[in-house]
């Protein structure tokens, strides 16, 4: 069923989608219903962001290359940090450590993420 919350750790083809066991094909319409309508993109594109951020020599980079190694646009970057920044039990850090607050070394001089370098 679409679910925007899961990300699979090795396979980016598995983003999106949950497993589900169901006892019947209205059951299975009920919850991929749910699952549509409760579909965040912006959770979707944290958790490959995430994702993005344990990869081997990341631990460091910028978050315009890590949403570019998580195949995000910069747009999608910058819905998604302003997401983040207002939803409750927003993440302060991604798994490496690096901060989802842009700083200067991350902005384009207004405050939003630096666009792909």
């Amino acid at each position: 069923m679409p679910d925007s919350s899961v990300v699979d750790e090795f396979d980016p083809g598995c983003d999106g989608w949950r497993l589900v066991t169901v006892c019947s094909t209205e059951h299975l319409h009920l919850l991929s219903d749910r699952g549509r309508q409760a579909w965040i993109d912006e959770q979707l594109w944290l958790g490959q962001l995430r994702r993005a951020s344990t990869q081997p020599g990341l631990r460091c980079a910028d978050l315009a290359t890590l949403a570019r190694r998580a195949a995000l646009t910069p747009e999608q970057l910058e819905r998604l940090l302003a997401w983040n920044a207002i939803r409750n039990g927003s993440a302060s850090s991604l798994p490496g450590g690096r901060s989802l607050a842009p700083d200067r070394d991350d902005t384009s001089g207004d405050g939003r993420a630096r666009r792909g370098t």
